[in-house]
């Protein structure tokens, strides 16, 4: 379902937590398909776990720090968002 929304910091609010779930996810995956290889190839290091254990981790860092982060809402000091202009 599509929600139209007008005010631009409802709309940066919802951009922030869907970019937050997408690392999440995409992190905790590349992060499980790491260690699944690790454990496969008898806990050596192969080339498919030195690339999918950096970027799970990578992904997982970069939610963590859009979490603690949060959304950025401009706000002028009059008020104006620029969806108002």
């Amino acid at each position: 379902m599509v929600e139209l929304v007008r005010d631009i910091r409802l709309i940066r609010i919802l951009q922030w937590r869907s970019m937050v779930q997408n690392f999440s996810i995409m992190g905790a995956i590349f992060l499980a398909g790491g260690l699944y290889r690790l454990s496969e190839d008898d806990w050596t290091f192969s080339r498919l776990t030195a690339i999918y254990l950096p970027i799970g981790i990578a992904l997982l860092a970069a939610a963590l720090r859009l979490l603690v982060r949060g959304p950025i809402i401009y706000v002028d000091k009059d008020g104006v968002t620029e969806n108002d202009v």
